[in-house]
């Protein structure tokens, strides 16, 4: 209980630190890079102004709505959960954000590179339920994926140790 109790809260801090925020903040620190990573990609030339890309015969804009915030506030709150429960608060677990940030912009940059090729393939008007369906694809398996080495590997290893004794 205490498990998500620290998890809650710190997911509802984050949500609304990053809400308060501007849009170009938002738009540098998140979307920037995974722009610019997915034209880099592709090999076509981004419009910094809009963070929009061509390629493919798709042109994707990055914007806050792609900036993965949710993403990134469940990841914080899973480090720092973790970290809390094992020893209580430290001002150096702080050191979490910036690898939580970047674990964010590399699935986010995954996922907007993925998003070229599906995009060509549905339709214009299906656009938010695919864009929808590529972060679910994304972020779902890489959010377990951080659960998992917090949590799970720690009991996993416990378990394989006592099956050795």
């Amino acid at each position: 209980m205490k498990c998500i109790v620290i998890f809650a809260a710190l997911c509802g801090v984050m949500k609304l630190v990053l809400a308060a925020l501007p849009e170009s903040a938002i738009l540098a620190s998140f979307c920037r890079v995974p722009a610019e990573v997915a034209a880099f990609y592709y090999g076509v030339p981004i419009e910094t102004e809009t963070l929009s890309f061509t390629a493919r015969g798709v042109t994707l804009a990055v914007t806050r709505a792609c900036a993965a915030t949710d993403f990134f506030s469940l990841v914080v709150a899973v480090l720092l959960t973790a970290r809390i429960l094992r020893e209580g608060w430290r001002w150096r677990q702080l050191v979490l954000l910036p690898i939580a940030w970047g674990i964010t912009l590399a699935v986010n940059s995954f996922r907007i590179v993925a998003l070229v090729p599906v995009d060509a393939v549905f339709p214009k008007d299906h656009a938010p339920v695919v864009h929808l369906l590529a972060g679910v694809a994304f972020f779902l398996p890489a959010f377990a994926g951080v659960w998992w080495w917090m949590f799970g590997r720690n009991q996993a290893l416990e378990n394989h140790a006592e099956s050795q004794r």
